[in-house]
């Protein structure tokens, strides 16, 4: 019973317990550590995208890699974040779909209310590029890009 003497509904209790639990941040991957040049890198994506995301919002990682910024945006940002990438890189534990191709994703529409590019669009073809913005914005409410001019190592 609540302080008004009313029963609650155990999915009333089952919420929120899901909802203390949705925003934890990611378990780090036994063994790994942030690099610093990664720390630096995130640093600078978190300053950029602060006006942008809040502890409520459920947010997609595109092209997370090793889930580093994710687990960094959750840390700041107390945000529900999940990541999706070609191949599963992850060094932290984060929850993760395999994209099915490419410039496929391997989510229903609007499931997000933001997707977040983080330098993903240089690794990719011109016209996969588009395609994976327009999955992006088929997925989720808003859509972030964080891009910088790509460098020899970021094309390796």
């Amino acid at each position: 019973m609540d302080k008004d003497n009313k029963r609650t509904s155990g999915t009333g209790i089952a919420k929120r317990k899901l909802n203390r639990t949705a925003n934890r941040t990611p378990e780090v991957k036994k063994g790994a550590k942030i690099k610093p040049s990664m720390k630096y890198r995130s640093n600078i994506v978190l300053k950029n995208i602060a006006p942008f995301i809040n502890r409520s919002q459920k947010v997609i990682d595109v092209g997370c890699g090793n889930g580093w910024i994710a687990y960094e945006i959750n840390r700041k940002f107390h945000c529900r974040i999940s990541g999706t990438d070609i191949i599963n890189y992850l060094e932290v534990k984060l929850p993760f779909k395999k994209m099915p191709s490419s410039n496929r994703l391997p989510y229903n529409d609007n499931q997000f209310d933001v997707a977040l590019l983080i330098d993903v669009l240089h690794h990719a073809e011109l016209p996969d590029q588009e395609k994976v913005i327009r999955e992006s914005l088929r997925i989720a409410k808003r859509v972030i890009i964080f891009e910088v001019k790509p460098t020899l190592l970021a094309k390796i």
